[in-house]
């Protein structure tokens, strides 16, 4: 229905959002049936393997393996018995890929890997030296004014906060469209979340007069680190039923 957007609670009940910004409602064709591919396996495993290698240090492992109470290795060896379907889902942008071996620690690794990856990528463009990235590093946000930035200067900056040089990153001009956005009842973007176990960029323009004390939005600063006591929370969520991981990000 136009302007509303249905939800499922945890206890299984069915509600809606009524306004909420969800204009349209997408439906998605089904995926085709995946069917295990040996050589695909293989070239898959092999991935996987080296950016293992390469991004994933002795004091990730330990720490995976400290949050999940088992050894790192249980879950690599896992992770080599699986078929090239399972792979690509395990290397994919999906948000969550329900596994038997979450319990070693699976949806953990993949977001250590993606923290570490994009980090690995900015720093290989040379954004690292960029002014405002150590900021973004440490913080994972940045409050700059807009008005005196250039159109050249913001798209750097999203190049920077992105580390990527073309994917995913519009080129000027740039043309701002006001969003309305309708604060209703349970609205769950009003409750602290996590979008996603990747590194994402959003971008928030506020018009002139917004101010701190108004609440505009609410950021745990730091929060995009994988530190163990974050490993320790997506843990817990990742393992069955995994209802909260199962939800659509917002």
């Amino acid at each position: 229905d136009f302007g509303k957007c249905f939800f499922t609670q945890a206890d299984g009940e069915t509600r809606e959002i009524d306004g909420g910004t969800f204009h349209i409602l997408q439906a998605r064709p089904a995926a085709v049936a995946c069917v295990d591919n040996a050589a695909d396996g293989a070239k898959l495993a092999g991935e996987l393997r080296d950016r293992i290698s390469r991004f994933i240090s002795e004091e990730h492992r330990a720490s995976i393996a400290r949050v999940a109470g088992a050894a790192f290795e249980a879950l690599s060896e896992g992770l080599a018995k699986e078929g090239s379907c399972a792979l690509q889902q395990v290397l994919s942008p999906a948000r969550f890929v329900p596994h038997p071996l979450n319990s070693l620690g699976l949806h953990l690794l993949r977001s250590v890997l993606a923290e570490q990856m994009a980090h690995a990528r900015a720093v290989a463009r040379g954004y690292d030296a960029h002014p405002h990235y150590s900021t973004w590093r440490r913080d994972g946000m940045l409050r700059l004014p807009l008005d005196p930035m250039t159109e050249e200067e913001l798209h750097k900056l999203l190049q920077v906060v992105a580390g990527e040089e073309t994917e995913g990153i519009p080129r000027p001009p740039y043309h701002w469209i006001p969003r309305n956005v309708t604060a209703v009842e349970s609205d769950p973007q009003h409750r602290m979340h996590m979008d996603t176990f990747a590194p994402i960029v959003k971008v928030w323009a506020f018009l002139e007069g917004t101010t701190m004390e108004q609440g505009p939005l609410h950021f745990s600063v730091g929060s995009q680190h994988n530190s163990e006591a974050r490993l320790k929370w997506m843990y817990a969520y990742s393992l069955p039923p995994a209802a909260e991981a199962l939800r659509e990000p917002s």
